[in-house]
């Protein structure tokens, strides 16, 4: 994910470098999945058992399940977490933060755009 602005050098990405810089659900359920596309009952039902079957495969922030990242409530979809490793380093002023949560924000709103209709409330 590139990053342009002063907060994200040296390496001018938002995350920092190597695979296990992100833990984002939905593609380890889809290629759990084998990528076929689920939706309604069907989608809730794979979502659930995927969710107490399977562990991430990055460790962020102490997160070894998916059952505080995939928010099952009622049946439905609450919410989920995206978990990422930043690059930004700690205690650094708003001047230098700012920019880098446009960034962020810019990148959330593209994810959320490309999720099924349900999800983007």
């Amino acid at each position: 994910m590139p990053c342009p602005t002063k907060g994200c050098l040296p390496s001018g990405s938002l995350l920092l470098p190597g695979s296990d810089a992100l833990s984002c659900f939905i593609e380890e359920f889809d290629a759990w999945n084998g990528n076929v596309t689920y939706a309604g009952d069907q989608f809730l039902d794979r979502l659930e058992k995927f969710r107490n079957a399977t562990r991430p495969s990055s460790v962020i922030g102490m997160r070894t399940d998916w059952t505080k990242t995939i928010g099952l409530v009622g049946g439905k979809v609450k919410y989920v977490q995206v978990r990422a490793k930043m690059s930004l380093k700690q205690q650094r002023g708003t001047n230098i933060k700012g920019p880098i949560l446009k960034q962020l924000m810019s990148f959330i709103d593209e994810e959320k755009s490309r999720a099924p209709a349900a999800l983007q409330e």
